[in-house]
């Protein structure tokens, strides 16, 4: 490996992790859209991009020291989040290490902790053991510990790995000294390196006294609680800045209302099929620097979008409203989420427009109806004469199936009944479902056999 990183993505925390829950089903990963800078290792080059690497440099040249596979596998996981290893040596515990060390070195955190988890969950998994119905560990497995604790170890930045497998190691420890590879390297002091090894006498110390005359068939589980950060001497890293309305790397500007974001294209395209097609297509946006959206609704909405697709998901975002207006706010952001197409932020919007309405509805309390007026307006909005017909539908459904649901005790609100008398809260074929749903809960009460709940 070079001397010193240059790719700087993979601390992004917040940023990156969450930027992957908002991918379309494409991605730029070696792709030379909108690509301005080629990674380089050995003589394998991918197309990339600033944003996503944050870096200013056009060439980034790793060297030769890599393995061309890892990088690609490295690259990959920052863009979509999948961990694949394609074309990697070795054997997949081997292959998991090279994975967590290269994370390391390039201070991938997210990486990291997914390496590790495999790893581990290789070293746990019945392929380890070589008779898992005697529980005896397979050499192969004793030799990937060594690789991890042993003296040719070598250092880690964040040696999480290293704990994880130290953890193993206690849990299974009497499996371990059943083994005679293990024994061997124990004896020899190649097990461990040198802290691993002190810890492991100092926890392990009495059980091996008692290990010989165990039943083989037994496998000993010793309590273990596992070092926090600051016992494994980690410091744990500084998350790097969110790129939203962020003008450095910044290739365009979005513009509505009275308000501008500075956006990437790459990252705007990467997370919204609008987008995508408005940089790549024929629409006229596609050479423009400043981008104009024209949507009649609250500037808030939009900003709320946006910064969903730069990873602060719509589900955590705290929403700048009153309470009694939030059930429209996410009506809107529902309905910006369809024109633009952001699968992820439509379900993550209707989801809160839903649990808004029914915990508004039980909790009751409002002077003169179930729901406050907004509440009201925000159904009219998408089950009205006036409705805008949205091509995902499954947010006018739910709201269809619970104003019938609740078709009794939505007559009782002043507001609503007042909107249905004049023809304007639900459309034509729904109110007159509305109407009989109504008629016939009444007739069920008169007869006394009504099952309303």
């Amino acid at each position: 490996m070079s001397s010193s990183p240059s790719i700087q993505t993979s601390s992004r925390g917040q940023s990156q992790k969450a930027l992957r829950e908002t991918r379309n089903q494409g991605t730029f990963f070696s792709d030379k859209t909108f690509s301005d800078v080629i990674v380089k290792s050995g003589d394998h080059e991918i197309f990339a991009h600033k944003v996503i690497l944050e870096s200013e440099q056009s060439v980034i040249d790793l060297g030769s020291d890599d393995d061309p596979a890892a990088v690609t596998a490295m690259l990959r996981f920052f863009y979509d989040g999948t961990y694949r290893l394609d074309g990697l040596d070795g054997n997949p515990t081997d292959q998991h290490l090279t994975m967590y060390r290269l994370a390391d070195f390039y201070d991938a955190p997210d990486l990291r902790k997914e390496a590790s988890y495999q790893l581990v969950s290789k070293l746990k998994a019945p392929s380890s053991w070589v008779d898992p119905g005697q529980y005896n560990l397979s050499n192969q497995t004793i030799r990937s510990i060594q690789q991890i604790l042993g003296p040719s170890a070598g250092a880690f930045a964040d040696n999480t790995i290293q704990e994880d497998a130290f953890e193993f190691a206690i849990e299974k420890a009497g499996t371990l000294y059943k083994n005679v590879l293990f024994k061997k390297l124990l004896g020899d002091g190649d097990m461990f390196n040198e802290e691993f090894a002190r810890r492991f006498a100092q926890e392990i110390g009495e059980l091996i006294c008692r290990l010989e005359s165990m039943v083989p068939q037994t496998d000993v589980s010793i309590p273990y609680t596992k070092p926090s950060y600051l016992d494994r001497g980690m410091i744990p890293v500084t998350e790097k800045r969110n790129l939203f309305d962020d003008e450095e790397l910044s290739d365009c500007v979005i513009k509505f209302g009275n308000k501008q974001i500075f956006g990437h294209k790459a990252i705007l395209a990467n997370g919204s099929v609008w987008f995508e097609k408005a940089f790549l297509g024929g629409f006229s946006e596609a050479n423009k620097k400043v981008i104009e959206l024209h949507d009649k609704t609250d500037p808030d909405t939009i900003v709320a979008m946006l910064e969903h697709l730069y990873g602060l998901t719509y589900r955590k975002q705290e929403i700048p409203c009153s309470e009694g207006s939030s059930a429209g706010f996410h009506l809107e952001v529902f309905m910006l989420a369809d024109k633009y197409d952001i699968g992820s932020l439509r379900l993550q919007a209707a989801a809160r427009f839903i649990s808004f309405t029914k915990k508004e509805y039980r909790q009751g309390g409002i002077e003169n109806g179930v729901l406050r007026d907004r509440t009201i307006y925000a159904l009219q909005k998408s089950l009205g004469p006036k409705a805008v017909q949205l091509a995902d539908q499954s947010l006018s459904k739910w709201a269809e199936e619970f104003v019938l649901k609740e078709s009794v005790g939505l007559f009782s609100d002043v507001t609503f009944r007042e909107l249905m008398g004049q023809g304007l809260m639900l459309n034509g074929d729904l109110g007159a479902k509305f109407l009989e749903e109504v008629f016939d809960q009444y007739h069920a009460d008169d007869d006394g056999v009504s099952d309303y709940d």
